[in-house]
């Protein structure tokens, strides 16, 4: 399933305006009051050549990290508006590069940030949960917006 750009530029802009990043990613109903209404626009939204879109929040000033290095994100994942899953509030996801531990998606924008730095994402199906889905929770073939931070290389 292809989504037609305007549609995806659509959805980030709206996802840009209408959500933040808090401590623990969940996303907030509206901007903080202290948010410039114009911050939004200013996002630069990246397409990867698999389809993956993100776009930088605060972009970090650690290392980068390589493949085989164990990474340390806290993230949160969103389907039609509804947080489906999270790490823990106190507790990091940790997972190494490359290694099939993580969503492709997750791994891919992970990537290419840096340490401290927060990004969103767009992730199609096939960098997702797939045809398959997760029962009850996320459904096959289901493009979902996900909450990324990156705490920690190991």
């Amino acid at each position: 399933m292809t989504i037609p750009t305007t549609i995806r530029r659509a959805a980030v802009l709206a996802l840009v305006t209408t959500c933040s990043l808090t401590p623990t990613l969940a996303v907030a109903a509206a901007p903080s009051p202290a948010a410039s209404p114009g911050a939004a626009t200013d996002a630069k939204t990246v397409t990867t050549k698999s389809g993956l879109q993100y776009t930088d929040i605060a972009v970090g000033k650690g290392n980068m990290p390589k493949k085989g290095q164990t990474v340390a994100v806290k993230y949160a994942i969103y389907v039609n508006d509804k947080k489906v899953e999270s790490s823990a509030p106190d507790t990091n996801f940790e997972f190494t590069l490359g290694r099939d531990q993580a969503l492709k998606g997750i791994e891919e924008g992970v990537s290419t940030m840096q340490v401290g730095g927060k990004r969103k994402l767009i992730v199609p199906p096939d960098l997702g949960y797939g045809t398959v889905g997760v029962d009850g929770k996320v459904p096959s073939n289901t493009v979902m917006l996900i909450d990324l931070e990156l705490i920690a290389i190991r």
